[in-house]
């Protein structure tokens, strides 16, 4: 239901200011275990974001939940799938800046689960949905799926 509210939230479609880029990387700085920015190119990168700031992201018009890396699911999926698996984060770039196409993209899911049925099934939703690296480990259940 959190999704669905989400998505009918149609804060996202506008420009931000400095301001809110500023407040949105605040969110993303806050919610994430790593926060890489890059002031020359304007793309930070993040990594071990929560499906809780995905969604405030979202929810504040910072995150489009319909955008995709590539042939990946869409940020909105991604959350989805993560919040279903507790052990699972989120990596990937913010754009912004005085760059036209803001905006911030999950291009990474990685983590731990807690059974070897439930990496199995995180296995094939990555590759079902054209996954380009996929690291999973068996013996200690954790995993790492990237598309490019």
């Amino acid at each position: 239901m959190r999704l669905l509210d989400s998505l009918l939230n149609k804060k996202y479609f506008r420009t931000l200011s400095r301001q809110e880029l500023k407040e949105r990387e605040n969110i993303i700085r806050k919610g994430s275990k790593e926060y890489i920015p890059d002031d020359y190119a304007e793309i930070d990168s993040f990594d071990g974001m929560t499906p809780e700031t995905a969604h405030k992201l979202i929810n504040t018009g910072y995150a489009n939940p319909y955008t995709r890396q590539n042939e990946a699911p869409t940020f909105g999926e991604l959350v989805s799938f993560c919040e279903k698996h507790p052990g699972l984060l989120m990596g990937g770039y913010a754009v912004g800046g005085t760059r036209d196409d803001a905006r911030v993209t999950v291009d990474t899911i990685s983590g731990r689960v807690r059974s070897i049925n439930e990496l199995y099934e995180v296995e094939s939703f990555a590759y079902s949905n054209n996954v380009t690296s996929c690291d999973c480990s068996y013996p200690d259940l954790t995993c790492y799926f990237f598309w490019d």
